[in-house]
């Protein structure tokens, strides 16, 4: 059991961490697009670069630490 345990709480690969953050990302953003297009809103690209940026980062440590 001890074993396991210690197994599982191997830090993942970067490319992993950043594949799925990636694919995260991209699925809320096109969300985003859908959504304040249906709306009729216009997204403020610069926020979204931004945000994206920082989440892309903050979301590749989590998913490669926080397990």
């Amino acid at each position: 059991m001890a074993e396991q345990l210690k197994r599982d709480r191997t830090p993942l690969p970067w490319s992993r961490a950043g594949a799925g953050v990636l694919l995260s990302l991209t699925v809320v953003l096109a969300l985003a697009v859908v959504f304040n297009v249906a709306i009729g809103r216009t997204i403020h690209w610069d926020i979204v670069a931004l945000l994206g940026g920082a989440g892309f980062v903050g979301l590749t440590l989590a998913f490669r630490y926080v397990r």
